[in-house]
C-alpha cells in the first residue's frame, strides 16, 4: 500500500509505505494411494569437550507429510545409561531431507559402545544403531609411555638377573677352582686337606 507523502517543519519530505504479506500453506490431496515412507540416513556422531552430538538424517521418500519423532538410547555405556530425544521437526514433507540432532552430555573420558536411534512416524517405527568409541589422545600418549616404560623395565630386569647369574657361577667357579688347587697333592708326596 502506497502511502502519503508528508512534510515536516517546511522543509522535509517524507513517506512512509507499508508492505503486508500474507503467506498461505495449500494442503492438497491427490488421487491414487497415499505412500507412508520415511527412510533414516546412518547416525554418526561428533565429540566435543564432555558431550556427544547424534546427527540423524531422515528422508520423506512418500507422497505425505509426516512428523517423525525420534529417540536415542545408550544405555550399554558406561556411565551414560540414559535416553535422549533429538529435536523433532515441525513436519517433513514428500521428498524433503531433515536432519535430527541430539546431545549426550556428561560422558565419561573413554567411551565404546553402540547408540541406538529409534524413529517413531506415521509411517511406522525404523531404528538405526551406530558404535561409538574414543579416548583423549593425552590418555592414549600415557598408557603408550607406561607400556614403553613397562618393557624397558621387563628388558632390563631380564639383562640384570642374566648377569647376576653369570657372576654367580663365575664366582661358585672360581672357589671349586680354589678348593681342587687346596686339596692338590704337594710335592713332597703329602695330601693336603682343608681343616676340620
Amino acid at each position: 500500500m502506497q502511502g502519503d507523502t508528508s512534510v515536516v517543519d517546511g522543509e522535509t519530505a517524507f513517506r512512509v509505505d507499508v508492505v503486508h504479506r500474507q503467506g498461505v500453506r495449500i494442503y492438497l490431496t491427490v488421487a491414487g494411494t497415499a505412500v507412508k515412507s520415511l527412510e533414516p540416513g546412518d547416525l554418526s556422531w561428533e565429540q566435543t569437550g564432555g558431550a556427544i552430538t547424534f546427527t540423524l538424517p531422515l528422508h520423506n521418500t512418500g507422497n505425505t507429510i509426516l512428523h517423525p519423532t525420534a529417540t536415542l538410547d545408550a544405555s550399554g555405556w558406561l556411565g551414560a545409561d540414559r535416553e535422549v530425544n533429538f529435536d523433532q521437526p515441525e513436519s517433513v514433507l514428500p521428498g524433503s531431507r531433515v536432519e535430527l540432532n541430539a546431545t549426550l552430555e556428561g560422558i565419561p573420558p573413554i567411551q565404546v559402545g553402540s547408540a541406538v536411534a529409534t524413529i517413531v512416524s506415521e509411517a511406522g517405527t525404523d531404528h538405526v544403531r551406530t558404535q561409538v568409541g574414543y579416548t583423549p589422545w593425552a590418555m592414549i600418549g600415557v598408557v603408550v609411555l607406561l607400556i614403553a616404560a613397562g618393557c624397558y623395565g621387563t628388558v632390563r630386569l631380564a639383562r640384570f638377573i642374566r648377569r647376576a647369574r653369570h657372576a654367580i657361577a663365575e664366582v661358585a667357579q672360581t672357589e671349586s677352582d680354589a678348593l681342587a688347587a687346596e686339596d692338590a697333592i704337594l710335592p713332597s708326596g703329602r695330601v693336603r686337606h682343608r681343616g676340620t
